[in-house]
């Protein structure tokens, strides 16, 4: 399902489809938090220095635009330590779906949903 997800959006430009994969936003967390205390330990940023917009400079998606859509298979109604921050204004949908078939049929009724 990946391998196919990749070839078809290969050359959209428009949209940004990412996969997380061995990855928990506490982790992300402690990342962020270490990368600002060495800020300020090095005395390149001060702590007043840190906001909502430095956090998110420091996270692993700091590169990708603002989450849209969030699209949670396997019948599971959890997050499960998912991208908690950059969730916050995202439209969820939970699917029964397993990933393996997750189709584009699928994929356009969660976009309906948003």
């Amino acid at each position: 399902a990946l391998a196919t997800a990749v070839q078809t959006s290969r050359k959209n430009n428009r949209a940004v489809l990412e996969f997380g994969f061995a990855y928990t936003s506490r982790h992300q967390c402690v990342h962020a938090t270490k990368q600002l205390l060495e800020g300020v330990r090095q005395g390149t940023l001060l702590p007043t220095d840190i906001n909502e917009r430095s956090i998110e400079e420091c996270l692993f998606t700091h590169d990708s635009p603002p989450l849209d859509l969030l699209v949670r298979t396997s019948g599971e109604v959890r997050l499960s330590d998912f991208l908690l921050w950059q969730t916050a204004n995202a439209c969820l949908v939970f699917t029964h779906v397993l990933w393996p078939e997750f189709s584009f049929r699928h994929f356009v009724a969660c976009m309906l949903r948003y």
